[in-house]
């Protein structure tokens, strides 16, 4: 069973997040993020947003590890 009086409403979850509530709006509509309404208000759970934060992190491509290549710029026939 489901116990919502731990959730969050929209807002909440904006403001947990540091984003917009229209962000967590668009989430909700698309299935990004689990939303319950069991009455008027809209409740989402801290672990489904959790969740959905945590789907969100950026992935940094690590280098290859090789040098950057010098380039040998000549000036000799440059027109000044």
């Amino acid at each position: 069973m489901i116990s919502l009086k731990d959730g969050l409403t929209r807002q909440e979850a904006a403001d947990e997040a540091r984003c917009s509530v229209s962000a967590v709006d668009r989430a909700i509509k698309c299935g990004e993020l689990d939303a319950y309404k069991p009455g008027r208000q809209v409740v989402i759970l801290p672990g489904d947003l959790a969740g959905w934060i945590s789907s969100k992190q950026i992935k940094v491509k690590v280098s290859s590890g090789r040098r950057p290549r010098r380039v040998k710029i000549n000036f000799s026939n440059a027109a000044y």
